[in-house]
Formats: C-alpha cells, structure tokens, sequence
C-alpha cells in the first residue's frame, strides 16, 4: 500500500479524532452550565487548539499539548458561565484523565491484538488490496472504539455525578480529582518506563514482558472504576449530609414551636387569671362609679384593657399555634417598616398538624422578610381552601430576577452559608406528607410563594 496513501488516512483519521473528541468534551459538559451552547463552544475551542497545535510544529509531547487543549476548553467554557469553577476544574481533569485511559484502553484491548491478526492476514495472502482495506477497517475500527469507550465512560458519570448544580468545595474538588490525577501519574509513568526499555534494549517491552500488557489493562480499567467510585462515593456522602442537615435545621424549627406552645399555654395560663380575677376588677370600676372618681375609673379601665391587650392574640387564624408564629411576624415586619397583611385560617377540621403548618408559615415569612423590596415593603400571607385542597400562600415585594434551581424547582440561594437553604427542604417535605408541594414563582415586581396541601 501507498505510503503516502496510509499517512493521509492516518492524518485524516488524527483530526477527525480531535474533533470527536471535542465533541465529547462538550457532551460531558452541557449538563453543568446554563446553556448547552457554552459546551459547544468549549468543545470547539478544545478542536481548534489540538489542530493547531498538530499542524504547527511545536516541541510539546503529547502529554502536554492535550492539557493545553483541555486548558484552553475549560478557560472558553469559565469564560461563558462563572458559575461553579470547582466543578468546571473537576470536569477538565476528569476529563483529561479519561482521555489517556480509554486510548490505552482501547489500544491494549483492540487496537494490538486486532493490528497482529491484520498482519498475519497480510503475510498469508500478500494482497496489496486486501491489506488496504484491512488497514482501512483497523483505523476506522479504532478511532470509532475510541469515540464510543469515552462516551460510554462520560454517560456513566454524569449519571453517577447528580449533584450537577452543587457549588463543591475546593477540598471536595481535590478529592474527586485525585483518582483522575493519580490516574494521569501512572500513565505518564507507563510510558516512561516502556520507552527507557526500549531505548536500554532496543526491544519492545510488550513482546518481552508477557505480563506488560494485562497489567496495563487492568490498571486502566481499575483507573477509570476508581474515578467513578469516588463519585459515587461523594454523592451518598452528600446525600446523608444533606439529610442530617435537614433533619438539624427540622429540630431547631421544632424546638421553636415547642417554644411557641409554651408562649401560648403561658398566655393562656394569664388569659384564665385575668377571667378569673374580672368579677373583683367589675366590684372595683363599680366602686369607683359610684364615688364619681370618673378619672380614676378610665385610668383602671385603661390598665385593664392593656392587660387584656397583653395577653390577646394579635392574630387570630383559629390554632393558637399560628396565632402565636404570625404574631410575633407582624411584629418583627412592623419593627422592620414591613406592611404585613393577614388573612390565613387554620383548617381546624381536617388533619393538619399545627407543627407542619407552622413551619411552612414561619420559614415562608421568613424567606419572604429576606427577599423583600424595601422600596415598596409588603407582605401579604394568606389561604385559600376548596373542599380538601388548602393552599397557603405568602406574597412580597421582590425587586430583582428570581433564579430558579432547575434540579429542585425552587430558588438559588445567594447566600453561600450550608445551613441556609435548608427551610425550603423542610417546607416541601411537609407539603409532601399531606400528597402536596411547593412552588415559587416571580410575576413583575413581586414573588409568590404557595404550599398545596391535601387534607382529609
């Protein structure tokens, strides 16, 4: 066959690897940025990079000019959405990593033994178009192995990694880079120890060591196992911290409607004293009518209706549990300059609990007080019930533009505290025990927050 001919399908076979490659790099990427086109543009800059720096005589190794085309990709895809840069780090060495290992893969799998059976082919019927398109087949055959392996392996993780939102940590980053780091290491070393053999004996280390190959075989397939072990690893990881957080921040919210039961049974407690002091508070105003003291008779009048004040509910929605958590909101917004509207009541023939639906009222307020725009403050919180259905609803002021979360469906917390967050997680989960949900949606200038509940 052509010399000539072979080096062109070869160098043909070169770039259209690059280019699918790239691809792939875009396909691992999409789901962890804001527009898929972003990964497309990155996927073309990692091309673009590897085909220059192929034409363009350089002195880098192979090594280095693919981590300069993961490089380049990554700073494109930074440069698009800068958002999450620990994750987008993960991602290129994850990346860069699985590149080497299914190549080598492939090639100890494949490409070797596929490359001995076309040679004996050859030396059998020394067909000269037999062995082109043998040669053909063995190229197509590898860069087509090569695209589908890679592929087979990023499918595998982003299905395994379903955090794809969740802003890691710089320590989290560096564990889950590790095993594709250690991964890159060993290859490199690899191929070092191959070549000093080949240049110390002149032989190839693969004929003389029969053991050479399977054990580069299993140390790739074990590479690749390692790097999405550690991820499933950090997802269950996550997924208990995230339970134990929940269940942290569900105490702390029962702690205070433990707290709101005694405010209530203590105002309760002076609500019966005050009752049963009336009948001598009644002899007294008597008394004092009758001696004409109307001064001293409005100023007892006075006293006795602010400790009748006192000890009333300033919110009355039928369950003195969120008689007591609306109240002290109204006063909180009031001390805030919030105008706080309210016009809720409590499903009292059903089987709501007054927990559950404290906490969706107390962390909804809440939330709401966060959000609001004080060039217009308002609060607006109210239910609406038909049959079964029970929708409580709070309504604010909200200058700005909701972003919503689109693995939860509910809003992006700007603060970058862990226990923040944690109240909304809290609220679905007791929405989700009377068959209901949540949702949260921006109309204009203002954001509605609805919890639906189905009771019996």
């Amino acid at each position: 066959m052509n010399e000539m001919m072979a080096d062109g399908i070869i160098t043909a076979a070169m770039y259209l690897s690059i280019i699918l490659t790239g691809g792939c790099f875009s396909f691992l990427t999409k789901d962890y940025v804001k527009k898929q086109s972003y990964a497309l543009w990155a996927g073309l800059a990692y091309a673009i990079t590897m085909i220059v720096l192929k034409t363009v005589p350089c002195l880098l190794n192979n090594i280095a000019a693919y981590a300069l085309g993961v490089l380049a990709s990554t700073l494109v895809l930074c440069a698009f959405d800068r958002e999450r840069m620990t994750v987008k780090l993960f991602l290129a060495t994850t990346f860069y990593s699985i590149r080497w290992l299914v190549t080598s893969l492939e090639v100890s799998a494949v490409s070797l033994p596929f490359g001995s059976f076309v040679g004996y082919l050859n030396l059998k019927f020394n067909s000269a178009t037999l062995a082109y398109v043998l040669f053909v087949i063995q190229v197509l055959l590898d860069l087509a192995l090569e695209v589908l392996m890679m592929l087979g392996v990023i499918i595998l993780l982003n299905r395994y990694f379903k955090y794809k939102n969740y802003d890691m940590s710089a320590k989290e980053c560096l564990m889950l880079c590790i095993p594709s780091i250690c991964a890159v290491f060993g290859y490199c070393v690899k191929i070092m120890y191959r070549d000093v053999f080949h240049m110390q004996t002149g032989q190839e280390i693969d004929f003389y060591l029969g053991v050479y190959t399977p054990v580069a075989y299993a140390y790739y397939i074990c590479s690749i196992l390692s790097i999405l072990v550690v991820i499933i690893l950090f997802q269950e990881f996550k997924l208990r911290q995230k339970e134990q957080m929940s269940r942290v921040v569900l105490e702390m919210q029962m702690d205070d409607m433990r707290r709101s039961i005694a405010r209530v049974e203590k105002n309760y407690g002076e609500i019966r004293a005050l009752r049963h002091d009336m009948g001598n508070h009644i002899q007294i105003l008597k008394g004092m009518m009758s001696a004409g003291d109307r001064q001293g008779t409005n100023e007892y009048m006075t006293r006795l209706e602010e400790a009748y004040q006192s000890v009333s509910p300033r919110i009355k929605t039928g369950n003195p549990v969120t008689d007591i958590i609306l109240g002290e909101k109204c006063m909180l917004a009031k001390e805030k300059g919030i105008r706080m509207d309210v016009d809720f009541h409590f499903p009292s023939d059903t089987n709501a609990d007054a927990f559950d639906l404290g906490i969706i009222l107390s962390n909804s307020v809440d939330n709401a007080m966060e959000a609001v725009d004080y060039d217009n403050p308002y609060i607006s919180v109210y239910s609406k019930r038909r049959n079964h259905i029970l929708l409580i609803c709070v309504e604010n002021s909200f200058a700005g533009c909701l972003t919503i979360d689109e693995e939860t469906g509910l809003p992006k917390s700007k603060k970058k505290n862990e226990n923040h967050g944690w109240g909304m997680v809290n609220m679905r989960n007791c929405a989700k025990k009377y068959y209901g949900d949540i949702d949260i949606e921006q109309q204009e200038n203002r954001v509605i927050f609805c919890a639906m509940l189905s009771l019996k």
